[in-house]
């Protein structure tokens, strides 16, 4: 039997995902896609008086590489989150109408350049 070709474009490189193998890693996702509402009210909207709804979530979410016609998975995230409001830039007057949240869920971090790799 010969061995599974790489998926993605980062498994090409060599960077397997193990963690997704894992019952645990499961748990955890099951456990913040049940919880979403509060994961994103207590992270990324803590600070924002803005109302906003969640109008969307999403598991194992591609990301998706296009150059000119050719398009390239890249990866998969865990979770994404679509939100609709207003989300303003702090650095400028510039809002938009809605915004993605990913996350990426990890049994362990071994070290914080395993967790950005």
């Amino acid at each position: 039997m010969g061995n599974i070709k790489a998926k993605t474009h980062l498994e090409k490189l060599g960077f397997s995902e193990t963690d997704k193998k894992s019952p645990k890693h499961d748990a955890i996702q099951t456990w913040v896609y049940e919880n979403i509402k509060q994961i994103v009210s207590e992270t990324v909207m803590k600070n924002s008086s803005e109302p906003y709804e969640i109008i969307g979530t999403k598991w194992e979410h591609q990301i998706i590489h296009q150059s000119g016609y050719v398009r390239m998975i890249v990866g998969y995230i865990d979770i994404m989150v679509h939100l609709k409001g207003t989300f303003y830039d702090k650095n400028s007057d510039f809002s938009m109408p809605n915004k993605q949240i990913f996350i990426e869920v990890k049994t362990e971090i071994p070290s914080l350049g395993e967790a950005v790799k």
